[in-house]
């Protein structure tokens, strides 16, 4: 190519492109050698500011086990450089596309990481990045393990401090921690740990511990779901290795190692033996008792029809209504309610009831929120959660991602399985909740004129003299009257309570589902 940058590096060849940077091949006439300059494509006040930290914290962190700072500066024309050391290899993303690895690679690997991850811990510094393309393998060999792009690093206190517009995705989504996907501030090297751990899971079983097709989809199943472990996916992972990653991955803070030192100490501790052993006995069969499937209502809701990244052309905040206020509308139904990182709110209804219930509680709720967020479509699903090892809710999740993207502002888009449970109870027009319909009162009309109850007189005077006991007495009745559908158990209740009323009765009427 021929160009110089800053009268020392001689541009090669190009090595990779993004949307914002590009990495160049170049040769470094002061100390003649090769070496990769990145220079910074879009000249976007915040990206000019990344890029200076990542020099800054990449000249700070001077170990093996980062990438090499070398020289930066800024060109004539505004555009800032970063020269760092030369590798040849691959990342591990590139790697992983090939097939998981070895359990002993695997080990090797992580430790390797988490050892060097910790010195960075110990500046006080958390990259927020962790993933298989950050991480390079110097000739592809996984036992020599560098870090790459500490474009989101920060330090911890400055990561705690600092407030992240409603809608900017500050990290990768599959090895985002449950703390990033909720778009949260108060970040420590623990939000660290959960990205390594995804990457390890990925190691070991070949898939990310959380993949979907649409982002909001991946973030709510790191916010709502635990991930599934990893011996389910391969058998000869040891035990002592299993209970580290869910440890890793483990949705509360508290609950995970503190920082890499601690993982990389885990790792080391593990018996060798244990290792390498082999599994001679045959898999445990799958236990027709250990799992359950249970019904489970979504309801999600977003500004945007279409998901995407920059936070310059997602930030939501302005129109963001108070959380707390959403959330109690939901915890007052029996949901959780969550905002994540990318503006979307997702609330679930999963705890006990049957089908009919829970999509009665997630369309009130619906109904509650609309004037709250008129800028907002949400979309409502019914499906299935299956519980034992763990909660999964994404495919509900991905039902109402594919709703939403036919959604306008205003809209509650309902799929199929929720409209069979709420037409009868609710205003549903071309899959549309619009409201929720008055209590039937059981009355009858024939071209406009009340009819007449025949044939229950039994059922009637059964009713009026447990009341009159009632009356008599001072005492409370119970009375059930059942029958099958269509048979006019409605009609019955409308006549006694029309009867009712006439003697003065004060009345409370109530409506539930089977």
């Amino acid at each position: 190519m021929g160009t110089v940058v800053a009268n020392r590096f001689e541009l090669l060849k190009i090595a990779a492109s993004g949307g914002i940077g590009t990495v160049y091949q170049a040769h470094d006439r002061a100390q003649g050698r090769l070496v990769a300059v990145k220079l910074l494509k879009q000249l976007h006040p915040e990206h000019i500011q990344r890029f200076k930290r990542e020099a800054e914290l990449l000249a700070r962190l001077d170990a093996p086990g980062f990438v090499r700072y070398i020289d930066f500066g800024v060109l004539k024309g505004g555009q800032p450089f970063l020269a760092t050391e030369w590798l040849n290899g691959e990342d591990l993303d590139a790697r992983l596309a090939r097939g998981k690895l070895r359990i002993e690679d695997t080990i090797t690997l992580a430790t390797k990481i988490a050892t060097s991850l910790a010195i960075a811990h110990q500046h006080g510094v958390i990259h927020r990045d962790i993933k298989p393309s950050n991480l390079w393998l110097v000739d592809r060999d996984t036992s020599k393990p560098k870090i790459l792009d500490l474009g989101l690093a920060r330090f911890i206190d400055a990561a705690r401090s600092s407030i992240t517009s409603t809608g900017a995705i500050m990290g990768t989504p599959s090895y985002m921690s449950p703390e990033q996907a909720r778009g949260g501030s108060n970040l420590d090297a623990r939000t660290d740990v959960f990205s390594l751990g995804c990457v390890l899971y990925e190691c070991l079983a070949g898939t990310p511990p959380f993949a979907g097709d649409q982002i909001m989809a991946i973030l709510a199943k790191i916010v709502f779901e635990d991930a599934p472990r990893v011996r389910n996916l391969r058998a000869d992972v040891p035990r002592g290795l299993e209970r580290l990653v869910q440890a890793m991955l483990s949705r509360e803070p508290a609950d995970r190692p503190r920082d890499a030192g601690a993982v990389a100490a885990a790792l080391t501790a593990l018996h060798p033996s244990e290792v390498i052993r082999k599994i001679s006995s045959r898999p445990p069969q799958p236990v027709l008792t250990h799992r359950e499937q249970r019904v489970l209502c979504v309801l999600t809701a977003t500004l945007q029809h279409n998901e995407q990244g920059d936070a310059s052309e997602t930030d939501n905040a302005g129109l963001m209504p108070n959380h707390e206020q959403l959330r109690a509308i939901a915890v007052k139904r029996g949901g959780r309610l969550e905002l994540l990182a990318n503006g979307c709110l997702i609330a679930t209804f999963s705890s006990g009831g049957q089908a009919a219930d829970l999509a009665l509680a997630a369309a009130r709720t619906a109904l509650a929120l609309r004037p709250l967020i008129p800028n907002f479509c949400m979309a409502l699903a019914t499906g299935r959660a299956v519980v034992g090892d763990r909660v999964s809710i994404g495919e509900a999740v991905q039902r109402t991602a594919h709703l939403l993207e036919l959604a306008s502002a205003g809209d509650i888009r309902v799929d199929a399985a929720s409209i069979g449970l709420l037409e009868s109870r609710f205003v549903v027009e071309n899959r549309l909740l619009v409201s929720e319909r008055p209590t039937p009162s059981g009355e009858r009309v024939l071209l406009g004129r009340p009819t007449t109850c025949v044939g229950r007189d039994w059922e009637l005077a059964t009713l009026g003299a447990a009341f009159s006991e009632c009356v008599e007495e001072s005492a409370a009745r119970v009375v059930l009257v059942t029958a099958a559908a269509g048979m006019g158990k409605t009609r019955v209740r409308y006549e006694f309570l029309h009867r009712s009323r006439t003697e003065g009765a004060a009345l409370c009427v109530g409506a539930g589902d089977p």
